[in-house]
This record gives structure tokens, C-alpha cells and sequence, in this order.
């Protein structure tokens, strides 16, 4: 027996055993070795190449749709560890233009004991799927797919243990993406961090509008004990910082330092200048602060701490009145004038 023959006798044995639970026919391995150096199993053919590959063949012509092209085997004494599938996608007839194939990675669960189930797929347009045999159904996308159930999770970098990295994962029965720095959304546990000591940041986008809502938030923490919702954008274009339940476009519950505001306010109140405006007399309004504790037209401190102060129509409300008492004071004025023009006179007749 020659080198080359040996060779091809041990790899033979070893494919033999590998593909003996997909092939069928003896296994016999000195009586499938032929002299072209093809190990032949029932209707399938592991040839050696001019590289240093071996191409495993299925000569037959009955490939229909789904059916196994190849099949590698992973098992111990008494049941399977694992295997690896190519399946054809299409019939396999004369225009081989019309069929393609995919790679099926089936693995056994050790705590359930479950039976093998296929954990990740390449399809034939190249997409990979872990968790689901359908990458992007009904999508026209392509690229990877996780389907774990509702915490399907990407972990990047080491978290733990390196002290870096962070995940991508979906989170609740609800239409969620959470991203997270050295935090995450744990299944029985809610926000959970990776390590202890490092504070915590993450982002959640959420689209649930029946239920909890459509929002993305902002979460974060300088220590482990006081993350909160630090930022949320509701469906309705609302912003609350320091609150999660804006009424207003912006909404924050805290202080604010800013350079400048614009405020757009209507209307300004140059209608007190204007022919007609009915001006409360000085006595009148004496009268009216008796009675409510405060000047016409301007909320009362329960208002204020019930409602808050708009402050474009504050500023319009404090102009009004110092119009009016700009009126007040010319009307004033006039009167002493008038006043000091009659004095003036009366002196000259008393001087005569």
C-alpha cells in the first residue's frame, strides 16, 4: 500500500464515521475507496480535489427544495453533540442558475436536554439568521438576524469582566431596542448592571402606542443606586428632562441658564395706546386689589403655583401695566400742569 492510498484510507475511515447517520450504504471503508480516490457513501461522494480540500458530492439527480446536500455530524457514544447542514434552496435540475443552498448549525441544549434545533442559518443571499430558519421575512433588508425571544441580546466588547463594551438588545414583549453601557434590561431583575461601581448609561427606543406608549429615553447614573429616566422624547414630539410625562412640547423639571430666550408673544400691547381703550381709573383699581389681592389682569399667586407663569403672555401682561400707569402718569401730570398754571395766576392777582 502505497502513501497516497494510506493517506486517503484514514481520511475515509474519518468522513465514513462522520457522515454514517446522514448516508446510506456500508461502511465498509475498504470497499469505497475507488481508484480515483473518491470515497462513495450510498448516493453521496466525498472526493479529494488538486487542493488540499475535499469536495463531498451529491451525484444523484432527485434535489428538490430542502432537500440535504451534505451533512457533517458531531456525536458522542449515545446521542449527537451536533451537526452541519447544506440544504438546497430550489430544485437542483439542469439550470443549476435556478437553485441556491444554506448552511443550517444545529446544536443540543445541555439544561433542557431539548432535542437539536437548528441555532443559526446562512442563507443563500448570504444573510445570517441566529434563532430563526427565515432572516428578514417579510422584509426586503438583509444582513444579521438574533430572534431569542424578547431579550435577544448583542453583546458587545467584555462588560463583565474587561470593563469594556456594551449590548443591543431587545427588551419586553413590546416593540423595544435597548442600547447599554455596563447596563442592561435582565429578565427577572428590570435595569441591571454588568459591574458594580461604574454608574450606568443607556438609550431606549420604544414603539408601543396601545400600551406604554412610543418614546425614546435616556437613562443614566454616576452611581449604582440613582438611575433614572433622565431624558424622554414622547410620540407626540413632547420632551421632558427631569420628567417622563411632558404636557408640553418642553417640559423640565429643574433649573435652566441660558444666554438669551426669543419669546414670541401676541398680541403686544400697544392697544392700551389706542383710541377707546377703556383705562381703569386709580380708584377703581384701588378697589379691585381690595377685593382680590392682586392687579387686574395678572394671575393670583394660587394661579401661578397651580398653573406656572407663560412667559410670553407675562411679559405682555406686566407691559400693560406699565402702560397704563404711564398713562396714569401723563394724565398726571397734565393735572399738574393745570394745577401750576392756576397757582401761577392766582400769585399774579395777589401781587397786584
Amino acid at each position: 500500500m502505497n502513501k497516497k492510498t494510506l493517506i486517503i484510507l484514514l481520511c475515509s475511515i474519518s468522513l465514513s464515521q462522520v457522515y454514517g447517520q446522514q448516508w446510506s450504504g456500508s461502511n465498509n471503508t475498504s470497499d469505497l475507496i475507488s481508484r480515483t480516490g473518491e470515497v462513495e457513501t450510498g448516493i453521496f461522494t466525498a472526493k479529494r480535489s488538486s487542493s488540499p480540500n475535499f469536495n463531498f458530492v451529491r451525484d444523484d439527480n432527485s434535489i428538490t427544495n430542502g432537500s440535504v446536500i451534505g451533512q457533517i455530524n458531531f456525536r458522542g457514544p449515545n446521542q449527537f453533540g451536533g451537526f452541519i447542514v447544506a440544504r438546497s434552496v430550489g430544485s437542483w435540475g439542469s439550470n443549476v442558475n435556478q437553485a441556491g443552498t444554506q448552511l443550517e448549525f444545529w446544536t443540543q441544549d445541555k439544561t433542557t436536554n431539548a432535542n437539536l434545533e437548528s441555532r443559526m442559518l446562512i442563507d443563500h443571499n448570504g444573510n445570517v439568521g441566529i434563532g430563526t430558519t427565515d432572516p428578514f421575512e417579510g422584509t426586503t433588508n438583509s444582513g444579521l438576524q438574533i430572534n431569542s425571544g424578547n431579550h435577544s441580546s448583542l453583546l458587545l466588547g467584555n462588560p463583565v469582566d474587561g470593563n469594556y463594551g456594551g449590548i443591543v438588545q431587545t427588551s419586553d414583549s413590546r416593540h423595544r431596542i435597548f442600547i447599554g453601557a455596563n447596563l442592561y434590561d435582565d429578565e427577572s431583575n428590570s435595569w441591571k448592571s454588568f459591574k458594580a461601581g461604574k454608574g450606568s448609561a443607556g438609550i431606549s427606543i420604544m414603539a408601543d402606542e396601545d400600551n406604554w406608549g412610543t418614546s425614546i429615553s435616556f437613562y443614566a447614573s454616576e452611581s449604582d443606586n440613582d438611575l433614572e429616566n433622565r431624558l424622554i422624547i414622547k410620540g407626540d414630539g413632547s420632551i421632558g428632562i427631569g420628567t417622563i410625562t411632558p404636557t408640553e412640547k418642553l417640559e423640565v423639571n429643574g433649573n435652566i441658564r441660558t444666554r438669551e430666550i426669543t419669546v414670541e408673544a401676541s398680541p403686544w400691547p400697544d392697544y392700551v395706546f389706542e383710541a377707546g381703550y377703556e383705562l381703569k381709573s386709580l380708584k377703581e383699581v384701588a378697589s379691585f386689589i381690595k377685593e382680590n389681592g392682586h392687579l387686574p389682569n395678572i394671575p393670583s399667586s394660587k394661579e401661578v403655583e397651580e398653573n406656572g407663569v407663560k412667559l410670553g403672555k407675562m411679559n405682555a401682561l406686566l407691559l400693560e401695566k406699565i402702560e397704563e400707569l404711564m398713562l396714569h402718569t401723563i394724565k398726571q401730570q397734565e393735572q399738574i400742569d393745570q394745577q401750576n398754571s392756576i397757582i401761577k395766576e392766582l400769585i399774579k392777582k395777589d401781587e397786584l
